[in-house]
């Protein structure tokens, strides 16, 4: 399981540490944390950015319960459904996702319309405009 608040390993990280810089790539995260009411929307784009970066998928953990406790609930489903609108249009290049992996820096990606995303980094004093994805052609 990939811990969203502490962006590391919890259950595989006793045998490998932090995925993000090991040699053991699985093909999911896992089955995330439940909503807290406290979940953020940058917490889940974090999770979102590296999820596509390393090519990983995830399951969430949720339930009515979760959900509704979570202030931010509406935010966090139209990130994830960005990210993933993103990821189905393959709009992210290799350089890209070697960008997103990086757990130090967080992101923030804007759907222009459905063929174009913008990609933010977050900063402590502002968002800093990355760059412009593109459906690729054929998705």
């Amino acid at each position: 399981m990939y811990l969203i608040k502490d962006r590391k390993w919890a259950i595989e990280g006793k045998d490998i540490r932090n995925m993000c810089f090991s040699n053991f790539f699985p093909s999911t995260f896992g089955t995330t944390e439940p909503l807290h009411p406290n979940s953020t929307a940058q917490e889940w784009e974090n999770l979102q950015a590296i999820s596509v970066g390393v090519g990983v998928t995830y399951m969430m953990n949720l339930s009515q319960k979760s959900v509704e406790s979570c202030s931010q609930k509406y935010e966090i489903f139209k990130a994830i459904r960005t990210w993933e609108d993103a990821r189905a249009a393959n709009a992210f290049p290799a350089s890209v996702k070697k960008i997103l992996c990086d757990v130090n820096r967080q992101f923030h990606l804007e759907e222009i319309d459905k063929n174009t995303w913008k990609l933010y980094e977050m900063k402590p004093n502002g968002n800093v405009f990355l760059l412009t994805l593109k459906r690729a052609k054929g998705y």
